[in-house]
């Protein structure tokens, strides 16, 4: 099957959406309403089974090269203080640490080019029996 789309936002969601259209064949437009897309935000943690999420979308390998494994969520502590539970490197299933910039570069990279027009702003949709 194939389709067109329009994604509204050009952040990890919306391009995580556009990476997903792609794989499956349709064509797509990403539509952001900031001038550019550029480095927002923090840091950010993402889980094995968002891992194997990212993985389906293609992007699996160049994800694990940017971020860093953390061990923090598999601590558990007492009131007082005391490991309860502690993780160790090695592990398994560690969080990956992302900043979210290098996220994001990531799905961009995997958007075909010419797919994300930014400085778009979306302020409505009109839609009929066959489209929107």
């Amino acid at each position: 099957m194939t389709g067109r789309a329009i994604v509204v936002g050009g952040g990890i969601g919306g391009l995580a959406a556009a990476v997903a259209l792609h794989r499956i064949g349709w064509q797509a437009v990403v539509l952001e309403w900031a001038a550019e897309l550029r480095e927002i935000g923090a840091g950010m943690s993402q889980a094995p089974n968002a891992m194997r999420a990212l993985a389906e979308l293609g992007v699996g390998e160049q994800t694990r090269a940017a971020g860093v494994p953390t061990y923090s969520a598999g601590n558990l502590r007492l009131s007082d203080g005391r490991y309860l539970q502690r993780a160790r490197p090695g592990d398994p299933t560690p969080l990956l640490a992302f900043h979210r910039a290098d996220l994001h570069r990531v799905l961009l990279e995997a958007v075909p080019a010419g797919w994300v027009r930014a400085g778009t702003e979306v302020t409505g949709i009109q839609h009929d029996q066959d489209t929107v």
